[in-house]
């Protein structure tokens, strides 16, 4: 059976985004957070086989690699997710991306 994925944003991570993510205008945004991981054999409620990834830092999209955003698209330059995927690799982390819907 494949491992479960849960995904844990601390609270300070979660307003950070809340914030980061909201736009007057109803359009989408996005941002970067980066998470460690836990490999847990068998949860000890379950038995089963679950990986946990828990926020470590929000990291925002930076404004020179926005190329487009409206209520149903937001669109960026990767330049800066590849150089987080390698801070990620570096650091042990995971790298994963936010984006809204706010239309939607």
């Amino acid at each position: 059976m494949p491992a479960a994925l849960d995904i844990v944003l601390l609270e300070s991570d979660e307003a950070a985004l809340r914030a980061l993510l909201h736009r007057e205008n109803g359009s989408e945004a996005a941002a970067y957070v980066l998470f460690g991981s836990a490999v847990i054999a068998a949860d000890p409620w379950s038995g089963q086989p679950r990986i946990r990834l828990v926020s470590h830092e929000v990291v925002p999209i930076a404004a020179d690699e926005m190329i487009s955003s409206s209520s149903w698209h937001v669109t960026w330059s990767t330049k800066g997710f590849m150089r987080l995927l390698g801070s990620a690799k570096q650091r042990g982390l995971v790298a994963g991306l936010v984006h809204t819907h706010p239309g939607h």
